[in-house]
Order: C-alpha cells, then structure tokens, then sequence
C-alpha cells in the first residue's frame, strides 16, 4: 500500500538468493490498522455497551493487539486463552481509543498508547522460519468496553485471523468477525477490522498485491477490488444520515438496489422489500417471471417489489433478518408497536421451493400473516403463487379448494367454479390464508370504492368489485378485513438483540406520516 511505502522507505538488502527462489535475510513488517467497527454497539454477551443505545450512545473501546509471524504454527505466541490476562510484551495495548462512539478510524502517525500506526517489526528472523523468509502474519485482538466510572470491562469480540500468506507482501484486508451468541442460534452482528501490511527484505519477489476484500460468513466469490458493497441497509459501512436508494450485494452474490428507511432515534436503518403508496403506480397483476424478477420504482412512498430471487439471496447471506409489516388508512397507522406486526427468523426460499415463506410471529399472534381458518392454513410455511402459477395451502386436500377461484382474497366472492369470471387485480403473494394480499389492487384514499368516504373499508357487495379486493391484511377476526390500505410497507431489520426487538419506533404514525 503506498501509504505504508511512503513511510518507511524503499530499501535494499544485499541477500542470497537460494534454488527455491526465497532470500536468506532478515525481513521487516509494517503494520498499519485502518479501522475497528462495532456496528450498533454489542457486547459479546448479546446486550449493548451503553443501556441508552437508542438515543446515539456508544461503547467505550479499548483494544490490544499481538501480531505472530508464522501464521500456520501452532505454537502461537498471541493465545488468548482469558481476555482479561493477556502476556506482555507480546500483546500491544492501544488503550482506549473511542469515547461513546462504536467505531473508530486509526489515523497514520498516530501513537495510540505503546502502538505506532503503523508500527514497523525489524529485523524479524526467528530460528523456526525456512531461511528466515517472510511467512504472512495473523492478528489477534481482544476489544473491551470501558466502564468509565466503575473501571469494570466488558468483552466485545476476541479473535486470531490470518491475514496474510507468505504470497501476500503488501496488501491491506477487512475482516468480519462472525460473533455466535452462547446458548442460541443467534449471531451478533460481527465486527470489521481492517488491516494494511508492507514487508520488505526477505520476501518471495515480486510481491503480489492483495486486493481489497471483505470475509464473510457466507460461502462464494467476494469483491475482488475496491471496498465491497453493503449487504444491506444496516452495513456499517454505509454510515447513513438520511434515508435513501442504496446498491447493495446480497451474500456478495446478488446486486440490487434497495430504498434504506433510515431511523435516526436508533441510528439504524430498515432494509425495505416492498412498498404501496401514492407516487409511481404500476399494477401488481404480474406474472410468475415478473415476481421472480421484480418490479416498480424503488422510492420512498412509491411502488415497487423487490423480487423473489433477490428475497431469497437477501434472507440467505448468515445474517438473522425480522420483517417489519406497517399498513395505513390515510395518515393513520393500522399497526402499532403490537407484536402482530413483527416476524422473526424471515426467509424465503428458493425457487425449486417455490418460494416458501418461513417466519415466527412475535408474540405468536394468531392474525397477520400467521392468520389461518378452518379451510386454509397461514401464509406462514405457504409457497409463492400468482394467477398463472397457483398453490393452495389448505388444511384437507380437496380438490374444489385447490384453484385461485375458491381464494378470497383472490376472487371474491370465493367459489368452487372454475368457469366463473376471473375478478380482479389479484397480484402474487404467499397464499396461505387467502385474508392477505398486500400486492393487490392499489385504491387511493377517497376512492368511492370505499363504503365511507375517507376510510379504507371497501364496499365489495355480493358480487365484489372489478378490480378486486385491494391491498389486504387479516386483522383480528380472522376472516377477510375487506379493508384496502392506502400505504404499505414490508422491510427487513437484523435480529442483533436477545429478545428480537426491532429498532424503536418515534411514533405508531411516523412511517404513515413521512
């Protein structure tokens, strides 16, 4: 990396050079941090650093540092067998480097503590080296929260990480830690570390560079130049202060362009997958490629869905995901803060499952998506279907019950002939219950399809109306609500702490109101 070759020079040594291409010398390492982001502020042990995260609080960071020479030794001088008694002098103690913030960028010809940024290792030629030739390097690093009062530290992340190969020479590398959370399937959102390197002296010549890339806990191909995209509206990378359009890469695998609804009470971002609202209207009555694919502006307040292929990589990428539901009359809020409207562990699945919606309804709430009758079982555990490719998730295999006709939400009045007259702007959905469709027909506020004006209550009649029931969702009864929202929105959140709590909420009304 330039910056380190600038800061310590080129230079020559006069070596031999033996049959297998290495030289017999000495070596120097020039390590340079970049950066150490704890995201939204995690201890290792699930809770936050500061009790009062959601109004902007942050951790108080200090970090320690040991570097080892030969990557592939198990005999490693940087064991952190306790985080609280680590040896000196192996391990370098950078002290505390934030102050109520999460995250910090380590500056070139900064002393942090007894750590130069960068620090240059001379002369480096231990017996154990073949010939004494560069052999890569690992990191390990102990990060802790700093109570400042009481003194008392707390674990945020402690690892070893090989961050480069004999082959590597000079590079620079961001690593994300993965942090299982003890005692559950969870996984805290990781920590990214990142690291650039310059050895000279006794090196396989000429040095590759190392590009620019991030690990992952998903499997395939990563960037291979430039800073990698985000995964999605909580990368920390992205460091918002606004809500907007994002281009993010889902799983490395997937781009896609996404709208980021940002929160700034928590200073958190939801990721969203689908949006009703007043400004760029396209009919939702797609075909089953037209869903795979998506459709519709990607804007605030505007409609759009974001396809079922990118649903599938986005849900898919190690990373444990809530949906958030809001539906609205107007200005007014339908949802709440009630748990109804909240599902954990949100995936979908692939295209030879057809899709298949999985998730938890908070609180187990018998309404929403997990609302089912005594014909139909929940969109819960149902595939995707559209008009042209339809699936029935009934309780008894009946066969008058199979057909898109005998949905009412579907086709209403619901009927078990199939010769009747297709009704409607049906969309797709996951089909489960057929009360819910929040990919039906779009009725703008004060449509005279409404049975009071001002209100969202459809006058369906006996016969229903031509374009159908509208954008649906089962409410408490658990039969069809026959009410038409006039903005929707689906979008995703991490699922960071211990109870699956989404990000707070300024008010029931403030994404009816925005």
């Amino acid at each position: 990396m330039t910056i380190i070759r600038n800061k310590i020079g080129i230079f020559l040594l006069f070596c031999i050079i033996n049959v297998f291409e290495y030289v017999n010398c000495d070596y120097n390492l020039s390590i340079l941090l970049l950066n150490f982001d704890n995201g939204q502020g995690f201890l290792a042990n699930g809770a936050h650093c500061n009790p009062f995260w959601w109004e902007g609080n942050g951790c108080n960071i200090a970090i320690k540092v040991c570097i080892d020479w030969d990557p592939a030794s198990q005999n490693s001088n940087c064991t952190i067998d306790s985080w609280q008694n680590l040896s000196a002098p192996n391990w370098h103690d950078l002290g505390q480097v934030t102050n109520n913030t999460n995250n910090i960028t380590f500056q070139e010809g900064v002393h942090y503590n007894n750590w130069s940024n960068p620090t240059i290792f001379k002369n480096i030629n231990p017996p154990t080296f073949k010939n004494g030739t560069y052999q890569g390097f690992s990191l390990s690093l102990v990060a802790v929260d700093i109570n400042i009062t009481s003194g008392e530290t707390k674990l945020i992340d402690n690892y070893t990480y090989p961050f480069a190969d004999k082959n590597s020479a000079q590079g620079f590398f961001y690593y994300t830690h993965p942090r299982p959370l003890a005692d559950t399937l969870l996984k805290l959102e990781p920590t990214l570390t990142g690291v650039a390197w310059l050895a000279t002296g006794a090196v396989l010549y000429p040095p590759p560079t190392q590009p620019a890339t991030t690990v992952s806990t998903t499997s395939g191909p990563s960037t291979t130049s430039g800073p990698p995209l985000p995964v999605d509206c909580q990368d920390r990378s992205l460091h918002l202060t606004e809500s907007r359009n994002v281009t993010i890469k889902a799983g490395r695998y997937k781009e896609m362009t996404v709208y980021c609804d940002y929160r700034p009470k928590s200073n958190t971002s939801y990721t969203v997958i689908q949006s009703r609202g007043s400004i760029y209207q396209t009919h939702f009555n797609k075909s089953w490629t037209e869903y795979q694919e998506g459709f519709g502006v990607v804007e605030q307040d505007s409609n759009f869905f974001l396809g079922l292929e990118n649903l599938y990589y986005l849900t898919h990428q190690n990373i444990p995901y809530g949906l958030r539901i809001d539906l609205c009359c107007g200005n007014t809020s339908i949802t709440n803060k009630d748990s109804a409207w909240y599902y954990i562990n949100f995936t979908v699945g692939d295209s030879s499952d057809k899709y298949k919606l999985n998730a938890v309804a908070s609180g187990g709430s018998a309404f929403g998506l997990n609302a089912s009758t005594s014909v139909f079982n929940s969109d819960i555990g149902s595939v995707f279907s559209t008009w042209d490719n339809f699936t029935a998730n009934t309780i008894r295999n009946i066969s008058q019950t199979q057909t898109p006709y005998f949905c009412s939400v579907l086709n209403y009045p619901a009927t078990t002939n199939t010769n009747a007259t297709h009704q409607g702007n049906i969309g797709g959905w996951w089909f489960g219950s057929c009360m819910n469709n929040l990919n039906g027909h779009y009725y703008e506020f004060g449509d005279p399809a409404f049975s009071v004006p001002n209100t969202c209550q459809l006058n369906l009649g006996a016969t229903g109306l031509p374009e159908g029931t509208g954008i649906e969702m089962a409410l408490y009864d658990g039969s069809l609500p026959k009410i038409s929202y006039t903005k929707v929105r689906m979008a995703l959140y991490r699922l960071n702490q211990g109870d699956f709590t989404p990000p707070p909420v300024e008010s029931p009304d403030e994404f009816c109101q925005s």
